[in-house]
């Protein structure tokens, strides 16, 4: 009796869990991407930071892979970390939100890639942001190339000073 109301728990434990659509075809990882948050950003906005035009290299991961376009479903986001390259502190930061925009449409940058809420409040120069459940192939898929748009939305306290930041991520093309 024991053994099977294990069984269930685990199997309600795990019908819980993030499901992956399709299989994994190949990765798109964008790394070294700079920007500089200014000194003294004010707890009351929020503040946005445009990183682009970015090349998709769509084409050549597809003829790398033995791929048509159409063999992909889905473009996941997968990781994100935002570093600040001279190790300044980053725990004035509470809210985090990142979005993919198409590069002729600077005003349609509404889908949600990446995000983090309540970021621990504690000493740290990186901070690893969670992936959206939003699909990204309209974005990269047909385009030769993107914008990202980090936004803080909210801040616990002034930012110390001018901070050289590097924001790394990737993504997960997805086939049936």
């Amino acid at each position: 009796m024991k053994n099977k109301i294990i069984i269930l728990l685990s199997l309600i434990a795990m019908s819980g869990c993030r499901t992956e659509t399709g299989r994994r075809l190949f990765d798109m990882n964008y790394l070294g991407n700079r920007m500089t948050a200014p000194g003294v950003l004010n707890t009351v906005e929020s503040h946005f930071f445009s990183i682009g035009p970015l090349e998709t290299r769509i084409t050549s991961l597809l003829t790398n892979n033995s791929l048509q376009s159409s063999d992909v479903s889905r473009i996941d986001p997968y990781f994100a970390t935002l570093t600040a390259l001279d190790g300044t502190d980053l725990s004035f930061i509470d809210e985090i939100s990142v979005r993919i925009c198409p590069v002729d449409d600077p005003g349609e940058c509404q889908a949600e890639i990446f995000y983090r809420d309540d970021i621990p409040f504690r000493p740290q120069s990186d901070i690893e942001l969670l992936p959206a459940l939003t699909n990204a192939k309209e974005f990269i898929l047909d385009q030769q190339s993107f914008r990202i748009q980090v936004v803080l939305l909210r801040l616990r306290d002034f930012s110390p000073a001018n901070i050289e930041l590097q924001f790394d991520f990737g993504f997960e093309a997805r086939g049936e």
